[in-house]
């Protein structure tokens, strides 16, 4: 996982995660929660992705992650600001 500058787009951040799937069966694909924090540990900013934001357009929902399988997912957000000194990432 990787949170940087967005390298085109001013005051945005872009996120780069990968997930795996290591049940031995497929599992519904997850929202995805992305938190930040200040130096403190108090939140500074939230935003949940559901599959549908974040899967490529046609994916089969459906079907849900197959095992063993591999997600990279990339994500374009708007940058909290400068009191944002980590990040979180959830499976909800």
């Amino acid at each position: 996982r990787d949170v940087r500058k967005h390298p085109t787009v001013e005051d945005a951040l872009l996120i780069n995660a990968t997930f795996e799937n290591r049940a031995g069966f497929a599992q519904p694909y997850p929202v995805l929660e992305v938190s930040f924090t200040d130096r403190t540990g108090l939140p500074v900013a939230m935003r949940r992705f559901h599959p549908s934001e974040y899967l490529a357009e046609g994916t089969d929902l459906a079907a849900g992650l197959a095992t063993e399988v591999s997600q990279q997912v990339v994500l374009e957000v708007q940058d909290p600001g400068e009191a944002a000194t980590s990040f979180q990432f959830g499976f909800l």
